[in-house]
């Protein structure tokens, strides 16, 4: 079993954590934190009551993550993992992590010395990895899949300081997020930091491509070795015209996946919409001028990509590609898995 299930309040929560719960979480939706000040003050009960055959948490069920449990989910380590514990429950029908972060000296070195502060940056990449535990929690121990699975950010909307102060060394932060499944392997999380009852700062979208790629939880000695072993996925975000998308479906799957299928290297091409939902049309609200796409390749290591890239073809293709979309809305990004990081 992944953690201990447990009846708790809120006081239970604060002091598993270590951090301070505002009373209000006042940037989620009002009747979010309605339901979240509802669950965090439940009176605790005796005795446990299990979970349903598909996991389904009970309103009254917390499981608290140590650090052992958030290893077993999530593969970075110290000093780049700055999470070591967390409850993670569901609150109408969503789920939702709390977690405590606090800010060190190391974090904030070089940043105004003499006066350090927590680069903006730090909270960004701290609040990325809160959404990152909480995603793989919910595809191991909510959709029920076994294997290898790393949430790595591939879009994200904008970093908000709260504009209450600065964060310094000491000072311990209470972290929230919520999860979303989209569609496939992607899926968005909102997430915000509370220094007391402060809001500090947020990323209300978090983009996550959740690989199968089993690298990142095995010790690996040559890091320049590991970049040309790695896995590579090359990620398009775009918006196709409308009155084009008959079309795009049709050359998507002739003229995309031919392309990339001749190539060696490439293991994997798809494209899809990232939400189910479908395209609203109906005489009043007429059908959306555009509606948003996802393109995805795997390749078995950056070579193979950089060879694609600098074919004549390639270039072609692109061309053709674009006339589908809607002005200036075509976005990329190749991931390279060995260092998580990101050429765009």
């Amino acid at each position: 079993m992944l953690a201990t299930k447990i009846f708790v309040e809120k006081e239970t929560i604060s002091n598993f954590l270590g951090v301070q719960i505002p009373t209000h979480i006042s940037h989620l939706s009002d009747t979010f934190q309605d339901k979240i000040r509802e669950r965090l003050n439940l009176e605790s009960l005796d005795g446990e009551l299990e979970l349903s055959a598909n996991h389904n948490f009970s309103s009254k069920v917390y499981e608290k993550l140590n650090q052992k449990e958030i290893y077993n989910l999530y593969p970075e380590r110290e000093p780049a993992l700055r999470i070591s514990k967390a409850v993670v429950c569901n609150v109408a029908g969503e789920h939702l992590i709390l977690a405590p972060f606090t800010v060190t000296q190391e974090m904030c070195a070089g940043h105004m010395p003499g006066f350090p502060i927590l680069p903006l940056a730090e909270a960004g990449r701290t609040l990325a990895q809160v959404g990152a535990i909480l995603i793989s929690y919910s595809i191991k121990h909510v959709e029920r899949r076994e294997g290898y699975f790393t949430p790595m950010v591939y879009k994200v909307g904008e970093l908000i300081s709260g504009q209450k102060g600065f964060l310094r060394p000491g000072n311990q932060v209470f972290l929230i997020a919520k999860a979303r499944k989209l569609r496939g392997p992607l899926y968005t999380v909102e997430a915000h930091g509370y220094l007391g009852e402060e809001h500090i700062f947020s990323m209300p979208k978090i983009q996550y491509f959740a690989t199968e790629e089993p690298c990142f939880w095995m010790q690996k000695d040559n890091s320049e070795e590991d970049l040309k072993s790695s896995s590579v996925f090359l990620t398009y975000w775009f918006k196709i015209r409308a009155e084009r998308l008959v079309e795009f479906q049709t050359w998507a799957t002739t003229h995309g996946m031919s392309f990339w299928e001749k190539y060696e290297g490439i293991t994997r091409y798809r494209t899809f919409r990232p939400s189910a939902m479908p395209i609203p049309q109906n005489e009043l609200a007429g059908t959306p001028a555009s509606i948003h796409g996802v393109s995805q390749v795997e390749a078995k290591n950056i070579e193979a990509i950089r060879k694609v890239f600098a074919s004549e073809e390639f270039q072609l293709i692109q061309e053709e590609f674009i006339t589908f979309l809607e002005p200036s809305s075509l976005q990329y990004a190749v991931m390279d898995c060995a260092y998580d990081s990101f050429r765009n």
